[in-house]
């Protein structure tokens, strides 16, 4: 199935599984390539950046960004720079979950459970500090809602009495009408593209 069909069944019918839609959103992903993504990447990183949310944030919370995902790197580094605690997901090989470590400038990358980045000397913090999360996904919408890899990771992290706020990254092409989403699944706050800032309802206005 092409794109255009894709993106023609979608607004024809509003409803494919996730299986249907991860596939199709990782075709479109190997479509782009790299210097693509490196400007694109800079934009959306740039709209992170001008938020309120991150000006008045002093923990963050960030993923590592992986092959054909939204670049991290700058707002890391700018993190950093402005001397905010900065933490990003790492597996817990105790607990059998996901949580969060606090890098520094100059930390090391190691690879966790399929191949992740993730810091090679963990130091954990509590997920209930962070004050602004970046979260990736495969597809979003218009309601903030988020579909992710089916690991169910970032919604353990997000779930019950996280209180910071929740940004998803992706590119326009990853922007649905409607994603199928389940009671356990976890809405963003705001969803930021290289094109646009969509607010969820909570924040319109």
């Amino acid at each position: 199935m092409s794109w255009n069909l894709f993106k023609r069944k979608m607004d024809e019918s509003g409803v494919m599984n996730k299986k249907e839609l991860r596939m199709m959103i990782g075709k479109r992903r190997e479509e782009v390539d790299n210097a693509w993504i490196a400007e694109k990447s800079k934009q959306a990183q740039s709209r992170i950046m001008s938020l309120p949310e991150f000006a008045a944030a002093k923990n963050v919370g960030c993923y590592f960004s992986m092959r054909k995902e939204v670049r991290t790197d700058v707002f890391m580094g700018e993190c950093l720079k402005l001397g905010k605690c900065l933490c990003v997901p790492a597996f817990d090989s105790v607990r059998g979950v996901y949580g969060l470590s606090r890098v520094t400038v100059g930390w090391t990358v190691g690879l966790g459970p399929d191949n992740v980045p993730e810091p090679l000397d963990v130091e954990w913090m509590d997920r209930r500090d962070v004050d602004l999360i970046i979260v990736p996904g495969v597809a979003f919408d218009g309601a903030c809602g988020r579909m992710g890899h089916g690991g169910g990771h970032y919604d353990k992290i997000l779930h019950g009495d996280f209180k910071g706020f929740k940004v998803g990254l992706a590119f326009e092409f990853q922007i649905l009408d409607h994603v199928p989403m389940k009671k356990h699944d976890v809405r963003m706050d705001v969803v930021i593209t290289e094109e646009r800032t969509i607010k969820g309802m909570e924040h319109a206005g």
